[in-house]
């Protein structure tokens, strides 16, 4: 699919592994006034259907999963937003899920990729935060029971982060709108990074 025929939003999602903060983050940035959404509608986040669409062994229904969510999220983002809309993960999560599982699925997310871009809207800008593995790992055992036996339906190793964190810089290497900062400091710090990166694209 080229860049040119994705369809971009005024969205700016945050993406990163489970565990880097980004749910803190976007709490902040809803303190300041900007609107938050999830990657996918309340209704499809159901304790019970969200592990059975993480946890299946067959990835496509997985994927397909979240990208009826986000093409169900297109609601949200209308021509005349003026302000940017943050968002808790987005499309791009869809398949950075899969290739961290199995980095072979790759060609077939991309088939995929090319069936449903016409039907969904892409973010604008993508901040991926990188906090490392063992912060992550420390930040996870702090969730709740729900949340915390989610994260751990998805592999939970250094290498799978890696991996995670790999798939979007390739996005980034092919020419995407995807940045990638340090999570390693405080939730607070953080928003302000990237308030002051969104800051500064509109003066350039």
């Amino acid at each position: 699919v080229q860049k040119s025929k994705l369809r971009q939003k005024n969205i700016i999602a945050l993406e990163g592994p489970d565990g880097v903060g980004k749910t803190t983050v976007l709490n902040l940035l809803k303190d300041k006034g900007y609107k938050i959404v999830r990657g996918i509608p309340a209704l499809w986040e159901s304790p019970e259907l969200k592990k059975r669409m993480i946890g299946t062994d067959c990835w496509l229904a997985s994927a397909f999963y979240f990208l009826s969510g986000s093409i169900e999220n297109k609601k949200f983002f209308t021509p005349k937003m003026q302000k940017p809309v943050f968002q808790d993960r987005g499309i791009w999560s869809s398949f950075a899920v899969h290739y961290k599982k199995n980095p072979s699925l790759l060609p077939e997310i991309c088939k995929v990729l090319s069936i449903t871009s016409s039907y969904a809207d892409f973010p604008k800008k993508v901040f991926v935060l990188d906090a490392g593995f063992q912060n992550v790992q420390k930040r996870i055992t702090l969730k709740n029971e729900t949340d915390k036996n989610l994260d751990e339906l998805l592999p939970q190793t250094k290498e799978a982060y890696d991996r995670e964190i790999q798939f979007f810089s390739w996005l980034k290497d092919l020419g995407l709108p995807i940045e990638i900062i340090d999570a390693s400091k405080t939730a607070k710090e953080i928003a302000k990074t990237i308030l002051e990166k969104m800051e500064d694209k509109t003066h350039e």
